[in-house]
Parts: structure tokens; C-alpha cells; sequence
């Protein structure tokens, strides 16, 4: 494939033999880029050692990603590093973000409240770190509890 026909998400990867040795990496965007990044270091995983290579790729699907529940919100760090190795660009969080905002509580009360200062700064910083690796976060609200949620009332 020419590169000019490539996808917004194109790259390549090109390591050239020769003394010294050379590594050209190249996107059609900044999200491509990063993309091309990742593949060069699983080229490299494990000490080994690339005399030539020719890669030229792209994503079939516009939007890759997960929908990462309650029990990745501790790991978050993790998850994004993840995420990024495996070039995926969406994150859906199913009720995984501050536990008693979005996943609901028996007592049901909790996501009705505002956000604290606390709150907002770790958002923030969340969406901040997805931003940095070109990975779209979706936030799910989930309400539930006691007494239900009754989605029809004029006072919820």
C-alpha cells in the first residue's frame, strides 16, 4: 500500500541493517505514531535484536478499546498501559469510575450527590492520561440502590 492511501491511524516501521544500524518510524497522524511506537517495541521485546524489517499498518476499526468495570479502577494505570500496547483508542467505563458515583449503592444516594474536589481532581487527571495516549474515554452512569430509580419521575 502507498502511504499516501494509508488511514488517518496508518504507519510504518522500517529498520534498515547497515552500520549503524537505522529505525524509521512514521504515522499519518500523532496517534499513529504512538502506534508505530508500540510495534517497534514488541520488535524488541525480550532483547532481541532486528536486523531488517518492513511493516506498513493500519487498524481495520476506526475505534478499538474495552469496557473496563469496578475492578479496574484501582489498576487504571495499568489498564491505560495496556490499552496502549494493544493500540487500542476507546475506553468505556461500565460503572468503574469512583465506585460510588457510577456503580450505585445499596443505600442509592451516593450518585446523586456532587462531585468533591477530590473527585474532580481524579477525573481530570484520568481524562488527562487518556488524552496523552490518544484513547477516547466514555463515562457510563449507572444509578441504582434503595429506593430504586425510577427513570420516568419528574424528580429523578
Amino acid at each position: 500500500m502507498h502511504w499516501d492511501k494509508l488511514p488517518e491511524q496508518g504507519y510504518a516501521v522500517v529498520v534498515a541493517s547497515g552500520t549503524p544500524a537505522r529505525a524509521t518510524l512514521a504515522g499519518k497522524s500523532p496517534a499513529a505514531r504512538l502506534y508505530a511506537v508500540q510495534t517497534f517495541k514488541c520488535l524488541l521485546e525480550k532483547g532481541r535484536r532486528v536486523w531488517a524489517a518492513a511493516i506498513v499498518d493500519y487498524p481495520e476499526l476506526d475505534r478499538r478499546g474495552i469496557a473496563m468495570g469496578l475492578q479496574w479502577w484501582a489498576a487504571r494505570d495499568e489498564a491505560i498501559r495496556r490499552l496502549v500496547s494493544l493500540k487500542c483508542n476507546y475506553l468505556l467505563h461500565c460503572g468503574s469510575f469512583l465506585e460510588t458515583k457510577f456503580a450505585g449503592t445499596r443505600d442509592g444516594g451516593a450518585w446523586r450527590e456532587p462531585f468533591s474536589a477530590e473527585d474532580l481532581r481524579l477525573l481530570a487527571a484520568h481524562l488527562a492520561a487518556c488524552r496523552r495516549y490518544y484513547i477516547e474515554p466514555t463515562l457510563a452512569f449507572g444509578p441504582r440502590g434503595q429506593p430504586p430509580t425510577i427513570y420516568s419521575s419528574d424528580d429523578e
